[in-house]
């Protein structure tokens, strides 16, 4: 008798993994499916995207302090003016869009790249709080999106404006680069071996969380994503942080390297990360794309970059806004020295340790300048 409940036991125990293992395929069938959609109506429009890219200025951001004179009617007619809307529920994160709830507002960012995701509270008149809601941090201060104040595409026969401009650079020109290498190295270092999903970078990510949530306190998160990954956000994702949109963005990564060969995907990568933010007068702008930081920071090609430079250029990537203005940000400096690491184990031919070791002791100064922007926007 006790032999055949056990037998029993077992069949259900077996019939339980079995449904579980069928139900788990079926899912990642439908959402592969559903990303393979999604991704195909998309192709064309983000490789034309990328092309036409255009050059946009906007005034100063409205910086906001707690504590100041700020009323809550008057932010959601800022936003209103500048083409956000009022989100559908309490839970939306679109991209420009915010939702009023009671005293307190959420902003969701037209650019979650150059704008945090703020929910602003306010009391008699004033604003009593701002939050981070990716990170909970809570802020003293913080910018909210200005109004545009002009914008241009590229003609591509002008060469004086494309030189000046978030141009387009084919990979073609670009890809045997210092400045390609070494973000390839340092953001995902095993891109042209994956399926569009970096599971190492997804753990060392997990690890980092692990030991900031744990051990060190910071509320500092790393998101673990891979250079098609980090299209697949640009293009199809909302900057919320939530294991949904990170499962969403697997499978659509998965999805894009169906479609688009690796060099498509690296090229609309390189001609659409963020490097930065330019305060020009009453105007700003933002720096996208490794053709403009070039120019603007060094005032070269990215091609003809060196070592030192570009490693510079792939450190910023993990908080642009942060190190613009010093080259020399012990971080920084920091991060541009694992870089150079990376590049003399990965290319031991191309960068031997004594040039290295060089271009480590490299002194690194920011040009800081993109032309002209009247010229740009005649």
């Amino acid at each position: 008798m006790t032999k055949t409940i056990n037998s029993y036991a077992k069949i259900g125990a077996f019939l339980i993994i079995t449904a579980t293992l069928l139900s788990l395929a079926g899912f990642a069938v439908f959402k592969y499916s559903t990303a393979l959609k999604a991704v195909g109506a998309k192709k064309e429009s983000l490789i034309k995207a990328a092309e036409d890219h255009p050059l946009t200025f906007f005034a100063k951001p409205v910086h906001l302090t707690v504590k100041e004179r700020f009323a809550l009617e008057t932010m959601t007619r800022h936003l209103t003016t500048i083409g956000y809307s009022n989100g559908e529920s309490a839970d939306d994160s679109r991209p420009a869009t915010f939702v009023v709830n009671g005293k307190s507002i959420v902003v969701n960012p037209r650019f979650p790249s150059v704008y945090k995701r703020l929910n602003i509270s306010f009391a008699n008149g004033r604003i009593s709080a701002i939050k981070d809601l990716s990170t909970s941090e809570i802020l003293q201060n913080a910018d909210v999106e200005s109004e545009s104040v002009g914008s241009y595409v590229l003609d591509m026969t002008n060469e004086a404006k494309v030189r000046a401009a978030n141009q387009f650079v084919s990979i073609a020109g670009i890809k045997d680069s210092n400045l390609v290498r070494a973000i390839v190295v340092s953001e995902d270092g095993s891109y042209f071996q994956h399926n569009g999903v970096s599971y190492f970078g997804l753990f060392r990510a997990f690890a980092k969380n692990a030991y900031n949530s744990i051990i060190s306190g910071s509320p500092k998160r790393y998101g673990g994503s891979g250079i098609t990954q980090q299209v697949v956000k640009l293009k199809f994702l909302s900057a919320e942080r939530t294991f949904q949109r990170k499962l969403d963005e697997s499978f659509l990564a998965a999805a894009l390297e169906r479609y688009l060969s690796k060099d498509q995907i690296l090229e609309l990568y390189l001609n659409s990360v963020y490097f930065g933010h330019v305060a020009d007068g009453e105007f700003s702008r933002g720096i996208y794309g490794v053709s403009s930081a070039s120019e603007y920071y060094f005032g070269r090609t990215p091609q003809d970059l060196d070592a030192a430079q570009s490693a510079t250029l792939a450190a910023m990537l993990d908080a642009p806004g942060k190190y613009a203005s010093d080259p020399n940000n012990g971080v920084l400096t920091e991060r541009k020295n694992g870089i150079l690491d990376l590049l003399g184990e990965s290319f031991p031919d191309l960068y031997p340790a004594s040039e290295i070791a060089d271009a480590k002791q490299q002194k690194i100064a920011f040009k800081l300048s993109i032309g002209n922007r009247l010229d740009l926007i005649s």
